[in-house]
């Protein structure tokens, strides 16, 4: 059985000679000066300039849609006498016995020497983009191009081939002087552009397998394939430079365009013609180019990242018009990141949304670009070590460290870099150096970091990464200390040395490893969960692991609660403490903020509805289902939700109320027969959590319990315990207001405050609940903006706290002496001792028998009787005591502040 296809491939036939100036050995060419072509889908293209421009023969494409022919790249041109071409095409169809195309129907078209001059009268420029620009007016630029091999019509139509051969693409560099005529660049042996820039002596041109230099654009000297040492982001021609900045503004999201001088790093005028440029083209810039026009102006393009040449906007400024703008016009337009800092100079980088740009430096005079750098553009700017400023070069096969005293300076250190890095991007090398007066510690990771579509690839992890070192001014190697597990920071507090160690064997994601010759470790996988152990040492050698409190810092302390305001409409009344909350018999109905949608059968259409409406809760409180009824009743009613009311109507119906927020008169309602309620219950319900903010705390084994963010600022705590089968449910009674926070967890009670009457609740399940009455907490009932923190030690409660007074609802400090103690307390809240530190505390804790507290900077004031008096020591400062009453300083804080980590 034979099948028919219409796979009609244009052939057209031209005589092209060959070129050795643009020829790659065994390759056809183009020949300048005749006519190109090359075919589409359903068009035929020629051009007689070298592809500089393209035009369309006419009358092909019709032929396509009427006959539904499907062009390949099988083209042919036969010159006819008098400049005219002939057009052939072979039709072909399938023979599946023989599994073969076998020529069809033939199709020819002869056009005249004015036919074809027409077409070619209408050609379109190919798109180009501009590489690189100097001072001086010179700019290079690339644009591809394509032409059709010669070929056989006859063999070829008869052949059974499937695909012919295809038409050659390649890519073009060119040059201009003016800015307006661009000459073809003969480099025979560059094939493909990929990149190309000035670096203010001369041009680089990087191709697929190497790498030319010119100094004027003319004469080309081969020279290695290296990446360029600038972002394309940015782009700097005279005393211009021009840089592509994100813009996070809701009227102008996108990019934006700036013009600054070449040493400035914060300050630059708008363009914004160029930026409304990019938004209404829809563009992702990936690229900027400036280069000089004539008439005394510049060129400014911006390309698409993905369809480079292709998609650009391009503006011809004056001369004149960019220096007024920049003189007259320049702002501070962005906020530097201080990455590291001396005390008397900062560093930063220009950063974009993915690249930084450069290396900035404050030396007190403003932020200013580094120039001379050695590195190329993907930089990593360390903390100050102490000693010297560092910049990490994250360039794939590059990733080399480099030092300075001053910013401006630097100098290569590749003292702790893997001797067999490799030039993949996704090896990295993560640094960490602190000096300690005469010498620096350091650590470092090498390793392939985690890639692909669940970012959980990798494999490789460099020997090396297990030790501490030791290394001079000079950063020579005088000594390393071995722990066989990775090293995750390093520090110096006090004459001691500090590393911190990971408690898990193998690499960080779980990687193979391999040692620099290649040879493989044993695969081991690293347990993150494990945590680490932090060690000290005072001669380098020999290493003590300090106790866990060092590393189990932030979990052991408890910081003392700061509250939310009260709600925007308490009540305070606990027949009613939640006002977005509805309960009649078994339904219950809730206010909730959320997006909804309708759809309309006629027209086929969604909309969307974002606001407060009403939900049925089932069996759960997570578990819920929202009324479109009210919805549609509170968009007709023009209100803003406030409250919500559930009772029965005289003929048994379930009315639901919800009244405004602002204007208690107005509201809306609807009535429900009971049966469907309950229908709605069985059958329907949209499982997942509810909206708002929540605070989830947890007693292992006990209970949990959620603080629910509701409309107009109310909040609802929930519970859940093993017997609802870990579902939260709801309290059908609570004693506190519709405004309460929950203070931190003690590690044996659950605590609730009431905001609107300073009340505390407690509870050792989560489900019953009593107000905590010892003297020490009821008298502080009446203070402004308590906080409480409370740990359980065991038999009593070490506890801080904070407050002060108010006056017409204006805080005017903490004034109550109990913020700058430490407190126990028994189980009802009850004072039963205290240590007096003089200053605000804000942490606390206790872990094995020892008590811990953390002091702030600012003291008790005797003449004001406020905390407002600063501390000359160093703070915060951490404490401990083995009996409450004996405290001593601990270095917890400061050596962990010591520490500098590698990631």
């Amino acid at each position: 059985m034979k099948k028919r296809v219409l796979a009609y491939v244009l052939v057209l036939a031209l005589c092209a000679g060959l070129c050795p100036a643009l020829a790659a050995e065994g390759e056809e060419v183009f020949q300048p000066g005749e006519l190109w072509w090359y075919a589409g889908l359903d068009t035929l293209k020629i051009s007689d300039d070298q592809g500089a421009s393209y035009a369309e023969l006419p009358g092909v494409q019709d032929y396509c849609w009427r006959t539904g022919l499907a062009l390949n790249d099988l083209v042919m041109v036969t010159p006819l006498s008098g400049g005219g071409v002939r057009v052939e095409a072979q039709g072909q169809w399938y023979d599946a016995g023989e599994d073969r195309l076998k020529a069809g129907d033939a199709f020819r078209r002869d056009y005249s020497a004015d036919e074809v001059a027409r077409a070619l009268a209408g050609a379109v420029p190919t798109p180009m983009r501009v590489l690189a620009a100097d001072s001086g007016g010179v700019a290079l630029g690339v644009r591809e191009v394509r032409d059709t091999p010669d070929f056989d019509l006859a063999a070829e139509a008869s052949s059974g081939q499937y695909f012919p051969p295809p038409a050659q693409s390649r890519d073009q560099l060119l040059r201009t002087a003016d800015g307006v005529t661009w000459d073809i660049v003969d480099l025979p042996e560059l094939t493909g552009i990929v990149d190309g820039w000035y670096d203010g002596s001369a041009f680089h041109v990087m191709g697929y397998e190497t790498g030319f230099r010119s100094v004027d654009g003319l004469s080309w000297t081969e020279e290695p394939l290296v990446y360029r040492p600038s972002t394309p982001l940015a782009a700097d021609l005279g005393p211009y430079h021009f840089e592509l900045v994100r813009s996070e503004s809701p009227d102008a999201f996108g990019y934006e365009v700036y013009i600054m001088d070449t040493v400035s790093g914060d300050t630059g005028a708008l363009l914004p013609h160029m930026g409304q440029g990019i938004r209404d083209k829809g563009m992702e810039a990936g690229a900027i180019q400036a280069w000089y026009g004539p008439d005394d102006t510049v060129f400014l393009a911006v390309y698409d990242r993905y369809r480079m040449g292709q998609l650009v906007v391009c503006i011809n400024y004056p001369v004149s018009s960019l220096d007024w703008v920049l003189a007259n016009q320049s702002v501070r337009f962005r906020t530097v990141e201080v990455q590291a800092d001396n005390g008397t100079i900062r560093l930063g980088t220009d950063g974009s949304w993915y690249l930084p740009h450069g290396l900035l430096r404050d030396d007190g005079s403003g932020w200013k670009r580094v120039a001379d750098v050695p590195w190329r553009v993907n930089i990593e700017v360390l903390p100050y070590n102490g000693k010297t400023f560092m910049v990490y070069d994250k360039t794939e096969g590059e990733q080399h460290l480099y030092v300075s005293v001053d910013g401006l300076s630097w100098t290569v250190v590749d003292t702790l870099r893997p001797r067999d890095i490799r030039a993949i991007q996704y090896d990295y090398v993560d640094y960490a150096f602190a000096w300690t007066g005469t010498e620096y510690i350091a650590c470092r990771e090498a390793a392939e970091s985690p890639h692909g579509m669940m970012g959980s690839s990798g494999g490789w992890w460099y020997e090396g990464n297990t030790s501490v070192y030791f290394l001079n001014e000079q950063f020579q190697l005088t000594g390393s200390h071995d722990f066989g597990r990775l090293v995750q920071a390093v520090g110096f507090y006090d004459g001691a040395y500090y590393a911190q160690v990971a408690n898990s064997d193998g690499g960080r994601y779980g990687w193979t490893s391999y040692k620099e010759d290649g040879s493989e470790f044993e695969p081991k996988a690293f347990n993150q969960s494990l945590g680490s152990t932090l060690y000290r040492s005072a001669d380098r050698e020999s290493w003590e692991a300090l106790p866990d409190i060092y590393m189990d810092l932030e979990q052991i302390m408890v910081a003392a609660n700061v509250p939310l305001p009260p709600s925007a409409v308490p009540t305070g009344d606990p027949a009613k403490p939640l006002r977005g909350v509805a309960q009649l018999d078994g339904w219950r109905f809730v206010l909730a903020e959320g997006t909804r949608w309708d759809y309309d059968e006629a027209t086929e259409e969604s909309t969307s509805y974002f606001g407060t409406w009403v939900y049925l809760l089932k069996d759960r409180a997570m578990d819920w289902v929202e009324l479109p009824d009210l919805r549609h009743a509170i968009l007709a009613s023009y209100i803003t939700p406030g409250e919500l009311t559930a009772r029965y109507d005289p003929d048994g119906a379930v009315r639901v109320t919800v009244t405004d927020l602002y204007t208690p008169s107005m509201e809306c309602s609807v009535a429900y027969d009971p049966a469907s309620l309950d229908w709605v219950k069985e059958h329907m319900g949209q499982l997942g959590y509810r909206a708002g903010e929540r605070e989830e705390q947890n007693k292992p084994g006990v209970a949990d319990i959620m603080l629910l963010e509701l409309p107009n600022g109310e909040r609802e705590l929930l519970y859940r315990t093993p017997a609802n089968d870990g579902q939260y449910m709801w309290y059908d009674s609570v004693p506190w207001s519709n405004s309460i926070t929950l203070l931190p967890f003690s590690g044996k009670d659950f605590m609730v405050l009431d905001l609107i009457d300073g009340k505390v609740y407690i509870s050792s399940d989560g489900v019953n609940w009593a107000e905590a009455t010892g003297d020490w907490i009821v008298g502080k009932r009446q203070k402004a903006a308590p906080q409480y923190a409370m740990t359980w030690a065991g038999d009593k409660y070490l506890a801080c706290c904070r407050m002060g007074t108010a006056v017409d609802g204006v805080f005017q400090g903490y004034d109550d002496p109990d913020s700058g103690k430490a407190l126990f307390l028994n189980e009802n809240l009850d004072l039963i001792g205290s240590y007096d530190f003089g200053r605000l505390i804000s942490e606390i804790g206790y872990q094995d028998g020892v008590y811990y507290v953390m002091t702030g900077s600012i003291g008790w004031d005797e003449a004001s009787g406020m905390f407002n008096k600063p501390m000359s020591e160093d703070a915060p400062v951490l404490w401990r005591s083995n009996d409450g009453v004996n405290w001593e300083r601990f270095d917890a804080f400061q050596v962990r502040a010591s520490l500098v980590r590698t990631r």
